[in-house]
């Protein structure tokens, strides 16, 4: 859904885009439900989302002024002046944020943590908005709580980045991911950063059927583990890092990086040491 927001002007408006956007009847009212899909940490992310529920409902509200005037509804000078009758209601506006990144959120959840007020303006504090950002990440949820396909797509982002975990819980629910409904397939390969094949120009959204490709880097990440236990073992022999590259035909910044690694974290283990190490190229 896209919102236009007035930032300097009418000369300059910008065009704020929501994920997900569905009104819903609960219980006796009309409410608007929000999504936002994240992978990354955004560390604004309370004012981005008090930006977007204000210009969702400033759009109510422009929506109203204009169903108003043209029905000649306004009769108080107050209500000419607001363009809405005392008391119009308005729909609630719920927004969510699903998170799935790879690393653990900690970004600020409030604006309240955002604006830090010395000592001697604490009294400012309840003037302020604190605006709580509803934030959904597989890891700390309870995925039980969840009906139907958001049960197993939750669970299996609980997986994480583990590509072992990933195929073994894939193994043990292959007939009930193989029933996922193909927007709830689409939706998950998307958030696993799998790439939708095509074939007769059609998709192939089936969670199914990328465990093949799941099982090739199981198999790779286990080459490259073996590769770092061998690498942390010459390094104690100390021999350098452009011998290992000869005897091993690796990169010497691969080398380099798993010896910067092994430094700073001797206690580590080589899976733990290769994760790190992938975690530093991805950013």
């Amino acid at each position: 859904m896209q919102l236009f927001w007035e930032a300097d002007g009418r000369q300059n408006q910008k065009v704020l885009i929501r994920d997900t956007v569905k009104q819903a009847y609960f219980n006796t009212m009309y409410v608007i439900f929000i999504c936002e899909n994240q992978s990354e940490i955004h560390y604004g992310m309370p004012v981005r989302m008090l930006l977007y529920d204000s210009v969702q409902y400033a759009d109510q509200l422009k929506k109203k002024q204009k169903e108003n005037k043209k029905a000649g509804n306004l009769k108080s000078s107050a209500e000419f002046l607001s363009g809405i009758s005392k008391g119009e209601p308005f729909m609630p506006v719920v927004s969510v944020v699903f998170y799935y990144g790879d690393n653990p959120w900690d970004g600020p959840l409030t604006m309240e943590e955002m604006i830090c007020l010395p000592d001697d303006a604490a009294e400012l504090k309840e003037y302020l908005p604190r605006y709580k950002v509803h934030l959904v990440e597989p890891r700390s949820t309870d995925p039980g709580k969840f009906p139907g396909d958001w049960r197993l797509i939750l669970e299996t982002l609980r997986c994480g980045n583990h590509i072992k975990d990933l195929v073994q819980y894939v193994k043990k629910h292959e007939k009930e991911l193989e029933d996922l409904s193909a927007k709830a397939s689409k939706a998950l390969l998307t958030m696993l950063g799998r790439d939708i094949k095509l074939k007769n120009d059609k998709e192939e959204i089936s969670v199914c059927r990328a465990l093949e490709e799941l099982k090739e880097e199981g198999n790779a990440e286990g080459k490259k583990e073996e590769e770092v236990n061998i690498i942390r073992k010459m390094l104690r022999k100390r021999l350098t890092a452009i011998t290992i590259c000869h005897w091993l035909d690796v990169e010497e910044e691969f080398v380099k990086t798993v010896a910067e690694l092994q430094d700073k974290y001797p206690e580590y283990s080589n899976a733990q040491i290769l994760n790190e190490y992938e975690t530093v190229n991805r950013h």
